[in-house]
């Protein structure tokens, strides 16, 4: 067994294209993800329609530029600004009422782009609240000069605080599911080719001849990859703390402990996948269907599980990508949560048991 462990070590280090799957690409995908790929509204372009000169209106505008959210742009009429709008310069049009109210009161138009509709929320979230805080601001103004201050009786006070994710950062959450994806890609896919090239090189005639058992092959395909997809851990887990600045408030054992069951998981399916197909490139394929797209679609690394249908959130809970991914988010953001943790890692040591068994069982020395 050990000079089977010492010989995939050899060939791990000899074979570029692991190096590169196992060091590169998690540091490229996690660069990629963390800076390129934001849910986060920033300077969003706003047409306001200035219809006549009104200092109403040129307030409003000094108030919504204040805003690192909103970039507004003053427009002479609403066609123009409508053309920007189907034309994408910009994403939402205020318009002020030009005809008068019965109630007296002040109207606004707010016309939002929906084409895509989570954008479209956040964006009217937005700009509802700066509206909302001009509106404020102004009123106090003119109370002020008036000297006729109404008492705030009958009304409700909302304090609102943000738990977890004060900042409101996408790459808070994003960034503990980008390791799950990398630890994913680093288990399933390079243990997904380990067998299927002995089988294409002809070189499993060999092994098996050998006095090794069918238990002492698993530990030495799994060992050496175990140690790469721990560096790979270890380089996210510095980039996350030194690159990205995501907070880590719960224990550093617990994430480590929990990756190394989760990425014995994954090293369980992808020899089992492996030891099926004898086909490298078949073996590929069906990883990145089993494994990587899950992960991307299922496991609530990007989209909401409790938004998705019923039959969705059910078949999640059938990869071990999303316990995972809820593990690492619980850890990174609210802490040690005993009852999360210690389910979400029972959850993922039974996958890794049930995998590493199925694999054992599927390595037989035979060539039949």
């Amino acid at each position: 067994m050990l000079a089977l462990i010492r010989k995939e070590f050899r060939q791990m280090l000899r074979d570029r294209s692991t190096l590169t799957l196992g060091i590169i690409l998690p540091m490229t995908l996690l660069l990629i993800f963390g800076f390129g790929l934001s849910l986060d509204v920033q300077d969003v372009p706003v047409d306001l329609v200035l219809e006549q000169n009104s200092p109403l209106t040129r307030d409003l505008y000094t108030s919504l530029a204040l805003s690192p959210y909103i970039s507004p742009k003053l427009t002479s009429s609403w066609q123009e600004a409508k053309e920007d709008l189907i034309q994408g310069k910009c994403q939402a049009i205020i318009r002020r009422s030009l005809k008068e109210r019965a109630d007296g009161r002040e109207h606004l138009q707010l016309v939002v782009n929906g084409r895509d509709a989570n954008t479209a929320r956040i964006m009217r979230t937005y700009l509802e609240t700066a509206i909302h805080a001009w509106f404020e601001k102004r009123r106090s103004r003119a109370s002020f000069q008036t000297q006729q201050i109404t008492p705030r009786t009958g009304k409700v006070s909302l304090e609102t605080r943000i738990w977890y994710n004060e900042a409101t950062e996408s790459r808070f959450f994003l960034v503990p599911g980008v390791i799950v994806l990398i630890m994913t890609l680093i288990g399933s896919l390079l243990t997904a080719l380990i067998v299927a090239r002995e089988w294409e090189r002809g070189t499993w005639e060999a092994l098996t001849a050998t006095p090794v058992t069918q238990s002492e092959i698993l530990v030495g395909k799994i060992i050496p990859y175990f140690f790469l997809g721990m560096l790979g851990l270890f380089l996210c887990l510095a980039a996350a703390a030194f690159v990205f600045d995501v907070p880590r408030r719960g224990s550093l054992a617990i994430i480590i402990l929990a990756s190394a069951i989760y990425l014995l998981a994954c090293l369980g399916m992808g020899l089992y996948i492996s030891a099926a197909t004898r086909s490298q490139f078949l073996a590929s394929q069906i990883v990145i269907v089993v494994s990587f797209m899950p992960t991307i679609m299922l496991s609530g690394f990007i989209f909401d599980l409790k938004s998705a249908p019923l039959i969705a959130q059910y078949l999640a809970c059938l990869f071990p990508a999303t316990w995972y991914v809820e593990l690492m988010q619980t850890l990174f953001l609210a802490g040690n949560v005993p009852g999360l943790v210690l389910m979400d890692t029972a959850v993922l040591l039974l996958f890794a048991l049930l995998l590493l068994w199925a694999a054992c069982a599927k390595l037989q020395k035979t060539l039949a």
